[in-house]
């Protein structure tokens, strides 16, 4: 299955099988770098698959997995219809907590409706 097809792809040998004694022109340096790239794509997304595939049938609090709906707005039209700033430090953080503070809400809500407790006892004292 996937698994095969992950131990089938080649990662990229850092081995140099050529001689060194000659020298590889620039072209044979970026066609080994882009076949090395596309190798290393490949198992990437194999592993990944074989992630995403187990995890699938599991429990929610085995993996307190949480993706906002809200995407972050760089790039895209804010309220006032134009793109955020990515380089207005002020906003750009603004809109990082925001986000964040929306995936504390839905982990919360996921807390309580699987009954994995994630308040501090009333007895404890730090």
């Amino acid at each position: 299955g996937q698994q095969e097809e992950a131990q089938e792809v080649e990662l990229g040998d850092d081995s140099d099988d050529d001689n060194d004694s000659e020298p590889r022109s620039k072209a044979q340096e970026e066609k080994t770098t882009s076949s090395n790239a596309i190798s290393n794509s490949k198992a990437i997304h194999a592993v990944t698959d074989e992630i995403c595939s187990s995890r699938a049938g599991m429990p929610w609090p085995e993996s307190f997995d949480v993706v906002p709906s809200t995407i972050l707005p760089f790039g895209d039209d804010n309220s006032e219809g134009s793109p955020l700033d990515v380089h207005d430090d002020l906003k750009r953080e603004v809109a990082f907590y925001n986000v964040a503070l929306q995936a504390v809400h839905e982990a919360r809500l996921l807390c309580k409706k699987n009954s994995v407790p994630f308040a501090r006892p009333d007895d404890f004292f730090c």
